[in-house]
C-alpha cells in the first residue's frame, strides 16, 4: 500500500469591502495551509498565500491604490508579486498606472527583495470601450543584475460576436522579443464559433 499524501488542507478566501463617502476600501486574503500527518515535524507545515492586499478607490478623483501580495495579467507584470499598483483615470478613454514591487516564483514564497521591478502603463479605449490599447514599460532585476527591461503593447477587442487579445513584449536591454501572441474567437453563424 502506498500513501501519496496524508495531510489536512485548509483553504480560506476572505473578502471584506467598505464603501465610504469619499474612499471605498477592499481587503482580500486568499491562502492555504497544509499539515502533513505523516511527519509531525514543524517543517512539514506549508503555507501558501495567493493574495493578501488592501485596495483603496477614490471615485471622485478616479484614483485606485492596491498594496500587498497580488497578481496582474497586464502592464507587463509576469504573475504574482509583493508590491503596489497606483492607477489614475483622468478621462473615460484614458487611464495610467504605475506598479512596483518584488516578483515571486510561487505563492509559497515568503517576502524577498531579490527581484525588484517597477513599471509604467496606460490604457486608451475607443469605440465605446470595445477597443483598447495598453502600452507599458517595465524593468526588473534579479540579485542586483538587470533581468528584464521591456516595452510592450496589449490590444483588446470585445463585443458580442468577436473577442481578440494580442500582446507584443520586447526586451530593449537584451534586444530580444520576449513574447508575441494573438487569441481570438468569434461567432460566424448561430451556433458556430471559430
Amino acid at each position: 500500500e502506498v500513501v501519496g499524501i496524508d495531510a489536512m488542507f485548509t483553504d480560506a478566501d476572505v473578502i471584506a469591502e467598505r464603501q465610504g463617502e469619499h474612499v471605498d476600501l477592499a481587503f482580500r486574503l486568499s491562502g492555504s495551509h497544509a499539515w502533513d500527518f505523516a511527519d509531525q515535524a514543524d517543517d512539514d507545515e506549508a503555507f501558501l498565500v495567493s493574495a493578501l492586499h488592501l485596495e483603496a478607490t477614490a471615485p471622485e478623483i478616479d484614483t485606485r491604490l492596491r498594496v500587498g501580495r497580488q497578481s496582474l495579467t497586464s502592464a507587463g507584470v509576469l504573475g504574482r508579486f509583493d508590491g503596489a499598483v497606483l492607477g489614475y483615470s483622468p478621462w473615460d478613454w484614458l487611464s495610467v498606472s504605475t506598479v512596483f514591487g518584488y516578483a515571486l516564483d510561487s505563492s509559497f514564497d515568503a517576502f524577498s527583495d531579490d527581484r525588484p521591478f517597477y513599471g509604467l502603463s496606460g490604457e486608451l479605449t475607443f469605440a465605446g470601450g470595445k477597443l483598447a490599447f495598453a502600452p507599458y514599460l517595465i524593468e526588473q532585476e534579479a540579485n542586483g543584475f538587470t533581468d528584464r527591461r521591456a516595452v510592450g503593447l496589449e490590444t483588446r477587442w470585445l463585443d458580442e460576436r468577436f473577442t481578440a487579445f494580442s500582446l507584443v513584449d520586447y526586451d530593449v536591454y537584451f534586444d530580444e522579443l520576449n513574447n508575441v501572441y494573438l487569441y481570438a474567437n468569434g461567432t460566424v453563424t448561430d451556433g458556430t464559433r471559430v
